[in-house]
This record gives C-alpha cells, sequence and structure tokens, in this order.
C-alpha cells in the first residue's frame, strides 16, 4: 500500500543554504533506498514536504522528521492512502517557488490551504523543464 503525506514546519534557528543543500542531499539518497518520492517546498522560514511511498516507511520517515531539530512546530496537511504517485520521478526535489512559500506560510498558521498547496507542487513538478516532452527528446538524442 502508497501513502502520501504532506507537511508544514517552521525552520529551526540557524538554518543556512549550505544545510537545507544536505538536507535535499540525504533525503535524495535515503529516499531512492526506500522508494520514496516527493518534493520540498521552502519559504522564509518555513518547510513544506510532500512524500509519497510504502506505507511503512512513510510512517519511519515521518518519525525520524518529527525528531529532527532543523523543525520545529510539524504539522500533517494530508495522510491518506494513494494508489498514483504525484510525484513519481522525484525521489526528492527543492521547489523554490512564490505559490507555494505562500501557502506554506499560510498552513503554518492554520489555513486549511493543503489541497491548494499540494496542487501548487504538482503543477510546478509536471512544469519541469528537465521533465518536458522537448527535454526528454534532447537527452534521447544525446546518448
Amino acid at each position: 500500500m502508497l501513502r502520501r503525506i504532506l507537511y508544514v514546519s517552521s525552520m529551526a534557528e540557524g538554518m543556512t543554504d549550505q544545510v537545507l543543500k544536505h538536507i535535499v542531499a540525504v533525503a535524495q539518497i535515503n529516499n531512492r533506498r526506500l522508494d520514496i518520492t516527493g518534493a520540498l517546498a521552502i519559504a522564509p522560514g518555513v518547510f513544506a514536504q510532500v512524500l509519497e511511498g510504502p506505507a511503512e516507511d512513510i510512517a519511519r520517515t515521518l518519525a525520524r522528521i518529527e525528531r529532527d531539530e532543523r523543525h520545529v512546530g510539524l504539522r500533517l496537511l494530508l495522510d491518506e492512502p494513494i494508489v498514483l504517485r504525484l510525484f513519481d520521478r522525484w525521489r526528492m526535489q527543492l521547489l523554490v517557488d512564490d505559490g507555494a512559500a505562500r501557502l506554506a506560510i499560510e498552513a503554518t498558521q492554520g489555513a486549511a490551504v493543503a489541497r491548494e498547496l499540494l496542487e501548487q507542487m504538482r503543477r510546478q513538478y509536471t512544469e519541469d523543464p528537465h521533465l518536458s516532452p522537448a527535454a526528454m527528446r534532447g537527452m534521447a538524442l544525446a546518448s
């Protein structure tokens, strides 16, 4: 059974670009090993992350994230069983998007924007130029 979660949290003090890059790099390695896909959106002082994968691995990953001192005030917005993944080609991708950032901030303040935030992240995923048909053709021609 597959599971999707979406959460928001506040960044702990001392978050730097270097620490953020390290978080994404380690997540990509761990997620590949566990068959987890997803995306991490950031806003000033805020994380929003969607994860999809085997239910047990998602549960263990969420438990590890909840213990991570780089997060404060984690708030689970969605937790649902799924049949198909929305982020099936990304082991972990960092999204820098004003729309997702605005929604992530609203979610940390209690706004009910989970579906809208998930849709905004999915939209950016589908518009990723590295995954577009033209980019795929270019990669195939270069092979």
